[in-house]
Order: structure tokens, then sequence, then C-alpha cells
């Protein structure tokens, strides 16, 4: 019995890998018994979770992939709630990675990811890098409220210096949604979902395209 430990606390079968990693390495355990309603079903380790979290999670900047808002915005449509999908795309991203090395553009893409995680709040916000050098807010604010949050958080990147690199970091963004009322009977929220990331990456590409145009001539 000295050698046993009798302060590690029980999870639920529910319980995000995410939380129950932070909780394993807050409390310094190398695994955790996972219990439902007083059943006990088995015993996760720090070993289990490592595969897991790193399908569900970018190493890079640690923040979850496309699936994490998948899963978040169809759990608030099918809630009724009213999603607003916020994409933003590096410029000339390719760039710092020809010309200063891909140790360049991660620093990028982590600078980015952490200007963007201090702009969201877990209450009404999902961001996810979405794949490459593009990043995803799904959020419950209005339509008023996300055009002002993209354009909060457009300001703040823009102009953004990495160590090694002679250009600063500039920044596109699309939004989508907010103005729905009430799903029309046997839509298929998936599709919705789907809609909604589509025309807010549209949007962004429209404003990429317009921002490297090169001018008319007259």
């Amino acid at each position: 019995s000295a050698f046993v430990r009798k302060d590690v606390e029980a999870v639920s079968p529910v319980a995000t890998l995410r939380w129950v990693s932070e909780m394993m390495v807050g409390r310094n355990v190398p695994r955790v018994p996972v219990v439902d309603e007083g059943k006990f079903l088995g015993i996760v380790s720090a070993q289990d979770l490592l595969k897991d979290i790193g399908r569900n999670y970018d190493p890079l900047t640690q923040l979850p992939w496309s699936d994490a808002l998948r899963e978040w915005g169809l759990r608030h449509l099918e809630a009724g709630d009213e999603v607003t999908i916020v994409f933003f795309d590096l410029d000339d991203f390719g760039r710092f990675n020809k010309q200063y090395g891909h140790l360049v553009g991660d620093q990028v893409l982590r600078r980015v990811a952490d200007a963007l995680r201090s702009k969201v709040a877990s209450a009404t916000d999902l961001l996810c890098r979405y794949g490459g050098d593009e990043f995803v807010i799904g959020t419950l604010r209005s339509r008023e409220e996300s055009e002002a949050l993209a354009q909060e958080i457009v300001s703040g990147i823009n102009g953004l210096e990495v160590e090694g690199a002679a250009m600063p970091i500039t920044i596109s963004h699309g939004v989508f949604g907010g103005r729905r009322t009430k799903e029309r009977p046997g839509t298929h929220i998936a599709a919705t979902l789907d809609n909604l990331i589509n025309q807010a990456s549209k949007e962004c590409m429209a404003r990429k395209a317009a921002r490297v145009a090169p001018p008319q001539q007259t």
C-alpha cells in the first residue's frame, strides 16, 4: 500500500482527449481509470493518448485540425444555433518557405496561430488549423460581431515579422453565415456546414486575389 497512489482522479468516457492529457500532465500521473456511473471501464495511459492526440491536434501550432470544427459546427447547427465561419489564408506563404526556409515558415504559422488564439473565446468560438496556411474560426457571434472580429485579427496580424525573414506577414479573410433563421425541414446539417465553410473560403480567396492583383493600366 505504500507504493499505491490514492490521489488519481477517475475520468468519464466522454471526456476529451485533450482535457485528459492536460490533467495527466498537471497531476503527473502516467495513467488514469475510466469510470462511467460507478462502473470501471478500463485504464488510459499516456502512451495510449499520444497517437490520437497527434491525429486530432497539429503539433506545430497546438491547434485542433478541421475535424474539431466539423464536430463543433454540427453540434451547434443541430441545436439550432446560428453559426458563422471566419476563414483565414496567409498571403504569399510559399515565399517564406522558398526564400527563407521551412523553419522560418514554421515560425510564421506559430506566430499567426498565437495571434488568432489570443482573440477567440472558448464560450463562443472554435479555432482550428484547417490545413496548410489556412485557419478557421467557427463562432456563435452575430455576423456583425464576426466581421468586427475578423477585421481586428487581420489588423493585428498584418505587418507582423519573424526573425530570419525580410518580409512581413499578411493575411486575407472571408466571413459567411450568422443570418439564417431556421433550418428548413429535411435540411442536411452537414451540407449546411460545408456551404458555410465553402462560402467563407470563396470570399477569402476573392480578397486574397484582389490584394495581389496587379494595378489596372489606364
